[in-house]
Formats: structure tokens, sequence, C-alpha cells
């Protein structure tokens, strides 16, 4: 292939001098207001992770109770009854903990299984165990069979796991 022979092309172009590019752009803000939204936005991050390590810490005590409740035998008939006598106090301890102790502390019987309920809608104490926990606390030992133990751990761990705690705010 041969160049291209002088003369070539449109003749006004040949002195023509090709500009330079321009500057790559600063994808950096420019302005002040960038910078004022940009420590905005850092703020708020930095306030959500703090208050999502507050409400870490705030349920501890569930957290706890629901370990304590796991490491329980399921096999509620051939276990000692002593065990889940520990119940109704964990889960006093619990409220008291989710709740202060004035709303708790001078609850009983069926007051205490009425607020239960009224404070959590994932657990029915009044319809699915009624009186268990005060038999459980207070009755002879094995004054509950086992299938009525088994219900009751079962409302313990769903109050204790789905309670809105007042002081989680």
């Amino acid at each position: 292939m041969t160049p291209f022979e002088m003369p070539w092309g449109n003749y006004l172009l040949k002195d023509l001098v090709e500009a330079p590019p321009p500057t790559a752009i600063d994808y950096w803000p420019q302005t002040p207001g960038w910078y004022l939204l940009a420590l905005l936005l850092l703020f708020s991050l930095f306030r959500l992770g703090y208050r999502r390590y507050q409400g870490y810490q705030n349920n501890a005590y569930r957290r706890e109770a629901l370990r304590f409740i796991r490491s329980l035998p399921r096999d509620t008939a051939n276990t000692r009854y002593q065990i889940y006598q520990q119940l109704p106090a964990l889960l006093r301890a619990t409220a008291i903990s989710g709740y202060g102790r004035n709303p708790v502390a001078n609850l009983t019987s069926k007051r205490w299984e009425l607020w239960l309920d009224e404070n959590c809608r994932q657990s029915d104490f009044r319809g699915n165990c009624p009186n268990y926990l005060h038999a459980l606390a207070y009755g002879p030992e094995h004054s509950l069979n086992p299938h009525q133990l088994t219900k009751l751990l079962q409302e313990v761990q769903l109050w204790i796991q789905f309670h809105p705690g007042a002081l989680d705010d």
C-alpha cells in the first residue's frame, strides 16, 4: 500500500491544528452543599449504627432467657420437675428487665397472665395454659402433666422472644 500523495484531501484543512482534549472531569464535589450533605449522611449512618448497637445491648436479657429455655430438655416426661419450676421466675425477671419493676412487681395470678397476653400478641397464656404458671410456681410437685408443661414452655418462649419491651426505645 502506498502513502497518500500530496496534496491530499481538502486544502483548507491543511494548516488546521487539532485542539487539545479537555481535562478529566473531577467527580469530587465542588460546592460546600455537597460536603454538608455528605456529613449529614455520615452522621445519620453513625446514629443508626449506634441505635442498633443499643438495641442489641438492651436485648441481652432476652437472649440470655432464650438461651436458658433452649438448654432445657424437651422430654418433659422424663426430666426433673424442679428444672421447669424456674420458668415463672425466669418469665417475671424477663418482664422486669423489659418493662421495669413498677408495672410488673404487683401482678399475680390472673392479672399476671392478662398482662402477659396484653404485652405480646404471639402468646396466649389465658387461652393455651390458664393458671399453669401459678400451679408451676406454687402448686405441689408434678401439678402439671408433661403435655401441660410442654405447652407452657412454648408460651414462655414465645413471650420472651416476641414481647416488645418498653425499655427498648
